[in-house]
């Protein structure tokens, strides 16, 4: 395998780590929407978690999309994942404060 197929294998593998920490988030929304609705602290509690760890999650995707977004011919093709993986990012952090409940007064 040349030097060029490895970097290619690697940037395939750092692209598909980032879809998948993508459709997570997705997941984690949709799980944290759920559990607004129904109102289960027990099923929010999982959410949350899950959103945590979605997190994690984007921030090791974006790790690896880092080690090959300064190299020129890689530099476009993960362009618009890197867009995506940060916009996963923002939608996690405002998914997180949506779960927030508020202090009870007493």
């Amino acid at each position: 395998m040349t030097k060029g197929e490895q970097h290619q294998e690697s940037i395939k593998h750092a692209e598909e780590h980032a879809e998948s920490a993508i459709m997570a988030a997705q997941r984690a929304e949709a799980m944290l929407h759920d559990a607004l609705i129904t109102s289960d602290p027990q099923q929010l509690r999982a959410a949350q978690a899950r959103v945590t760890q979605t997190q994690h999650d984007i921030v090791e995707a974006r790790k690896h999309m880092v080690e090959f977004s300064t190299m020129e011919p890689f530099e476009q093709q993960l362009s618009s994942k890197s867009e995506d993986l940060h916009k996963a990012s923002v939608d996690m952090v405002i998914a997180k404060d949506k779960s927030k409940l508020p202090k009870q007064v007493r």
